[in-house]
């Protein structure tokens, strides 16, 4: 390593430490190069610390929102169930109603076939046929679900029936309600008597009579019956029940219980009050559903809730009317079957939502594991960076320690020929004094004047090591310097590469450099760019002006370029180009061509850039200052 390279090594750290507010050189601190440059070298450092936090309130989320939806879904369940119990317990009561409604028809349809065959005959005539009771004989077992047919006469006494066997005579009906309930009603009346066991059958009935019309069309006072079991209506109710825990009442208008499935418990009550809810139910059929928008087919629909006259139990209860028969038909459901209902949906959605919970946590979890190893990795990665770093500073105070003593021994030996060629020239002067020959002492002071003047250098570059000048800033002509530095090394580059010169004519005179200091500059450059071509290739300097460089104080410069057509750098090998003791060369190069001319530009206020694309080639630029120009002699 020479000399001048282990002192532009001792410079650059001398450059990186931080400058004294005056400068004895009188030059301008060296520039800083904004970070956004698109050649500005890139800041190395670890990035802060990161600690991955968010993971615990992803997993708070991960947890909360599940639960949240299905807790919402589970409100919108309860209206969705209460909407289809509703649904389910109406249209079972049409059923009911419609079933009924047909049974009510059938016993109308036997009491008009009664009414038709009598309706010219007087009770003593009808008492004496015997044709007659042959007719209610075959009439009953046309109709399984008619238990027995028969007729009153107007004092209450059982005129014919179709029971197998033939009653006694004269056996009185005239305490029934349905023989009461039709005493001055009109022709089209109807009347459904209480449940009572028959007094010949033993079997509990629901009597359905209408009135016995005259030959005039006017009742007379007699009654035509014909009964339905209410075994036969348990087993129907049985059947059209949707759920076991349902109930089904047959109610007449006036609260009077004519059937119940299941049988109501021993003491319940005969006869309902307007208050109870099957009443409300059934007062309810023709008032509105309580803002609801009742569907087409369900209207003449009664609701309403409230615990059961019969078990307490409490209840959702549905009525339809029987039509011109003056009963209605209630169905019955208990809420807790609703609550069941909506309990086993709320569980299978509270279920779905932790196994949702349960995945999502998991994938959290796996995720938080994954980043705390990425973290753990970026924090040794960084601690050994830290490490590495450290090591490569040590080592670079030990190079430069080494170059240190290169220098001073260097400058030892400079000295020590100095001080020879002195004394040497000293004693040759006194001989040539007592010989009395002037042109040879002339000769030997021009020798020693030299040598003084390379002592004055080698003083002035030992003060540059420290950072001190005495000397005053200097100028030179770029134009002279690229000549110069291409004249010396045109013959040592031979055909192989070419130098082609690109200068401007309008080009400054002068630059705030020394031309020792550019010489140098402008001869690395040159060797640089031949040996990034191993074979051969032209080698492109351009000088021309430019003004305002970007991130440089405003003013005229000169910008000097050199390019060369090969091999060009990566990126990662680009941003460490200029750094101290940074080669491509190994063996053949010191790291510190392109570390001392950053260091020279950026002394004197100017700036050093780097472009380069593998394969194709690099550009170094450099931004020298322009000087003013001389004073003239005038």
């Amino acid at each position: 390593m020479s000399l001048r390279s282990c002192e532009q090594a001792l410079k650059l750290d001398r450059v990186d430490q931080p400058t004294a507010p005056e400068h004895r050189t009188g030059r301008p601190p060296a520039p800083a190069v904004a970070p956004d440059h698109p050649h500005a070298l890139p800041a190395t450092g670890p990035p802060p610390p990161r600690a991955p936090r968010l993971f615990s309130a992803i997993a708070a989320a991960s947890v909360a929102l599940p639960l949240l939806l299905a807790a919402g879904s589970s409100a919108w369940t309860w209206t969705d169930v209460a909407r289809e119990d509703r649904h389910v317990i109406s249209h079972s009561a049409v059923l009911l109603q419609e079933t009924l409604a047909r049974a009510f028809e059938v016993q109308d349809a036997l009491i008009a076939a009664l009414q038709a065959r009598t309706g010219a005959m007087t009770w003593p005539e009808i008492s004496g046929n015997p044709e007659l009771r042959r007719l209610l004989l075959a009439l009953d077992g046309a109709t399984p679900n008619t238990i027995r047919v028969g007729l009153i006469d107007p004092t209450g006494t059982m005129v014919h029936n179709s029971e197998p066997v033939e009653p006694p005579p004269h056996i009185s009906l005239a305490d029934r309600d349905y023989f009461i309930g039709l005493q001055g009603a009109p022709a089209g009346a109807s009347f459904v008597g209480a449940p009572v066991v028959g007094r010949t059958s033993g079997i509990t009935v629901i009597h359905y009579s209408r009135p016995r019309l005259a030959p005039g069309g006017q009742p007379d006072g007699g009654v035509i019956w014909a009964t339905f079991s209410v075994g036969n209506l348990d087993a129907m109710f049985a059947r059209l029940r949707a759920d076991p825990a349902d109930a089904i009442i047959l109610l007449r208008n006036d609260g009077t219980v004519l059937a119940r499935y299941p049988a109501p418990p021993a003491g319940a009550p005969a006869r309902l009050g307007s208050e109870s809810p099957p009443m409300r139910a059934i007062a309810a059929i023709d008032a509105p559903d309580q803002g609801r928008a009742t569907p087409p087919n369900l209207a003449g629909t009664g609701f309403s809730r409230g615990n059961s006259p019969f078990d307490a139990i409490d209840r959702f209860f549905v009525a339809r009317a029987i039509p011109h028969a003056g009963v209605s038909i209630v169905y019955a459901r208990p809420t807790a079957t609703m609550n069941q209902q909506w309990a086993i949906r709320s569980l299978w959605l509270l279920g779905m939502a932790g196994l949702s919970s349960a995945v999502l946590l998991a994938l959290v979890r796996r995720a938080d594991t994954a980043a705390r190893r990425q973290f753990s990795a970026e924090q040794h990665a960084r601690a050994s960076a830290e490490a590495r770093a450290d090591t490569e500073a040590r080592l670079r105070e030990s190079q430069k320690m080494e170059l240190l003593a290169q220098v001073t021994a260097g400058v030892v030996h400079d000295v020590r020929n100095t001080t020879q060629i002195v004394h040497a020239g000293v004693a040759l002067i006194e001989r040539a004094a007592a010989r009395g020959d002037a042109a040879r002492i002339t000769v030997l002071a021009e020798t020693l004047r030299q040598a003084a003047s390379r002592a004055a250098q080698l003083t002035q570059r030992v003060l540059s090591l420290r950072g001190t000048h005495h000397d005053e800033a200097q100028a030179c002509d770029p134009c002279d310097s690229i000549a110069t530095v291409c004249r010396l090394l045109v013959p040592g580059f031979g055909t192989s590469h070419r130098i082609v010169q690109q200068v401007a004519a309008t080009l400054p005179l002068r630059v705030g450099a020394t031309a020792a200091e550019l010489d140098s500059a402008l001869l690395n450059l040159l060797i640089n760019a031949r040996d990034a071509m191993p074979i051969a290739g032209d080698i492109v300097i351009a000088a021309a002006p430019a003004t305002d460089p970007p991130n440089l104080r405003p003013g005229p410069y000169v910008r000097i370029s050199v390019t060369d057509t090969g091999t060009g750098m990566d990126a990662s090998t680009l941003a460490r180009a200029a750094e101290p003791f940074f080669t491509t060369k190994s063996r053949r190069g010191t790291g510190l061509g392109l570390s001392s001319i950053r260091t020279f530009t950026h002394a004197i206020g100017g700036a050093m850039l780097l472009a380069s694309t593998p394969g194709q080639g690099t550009t170094v630029t450099l931004y020298l200052p322009a000087a003013p120009d001389p004073p003239s002699e005038n």
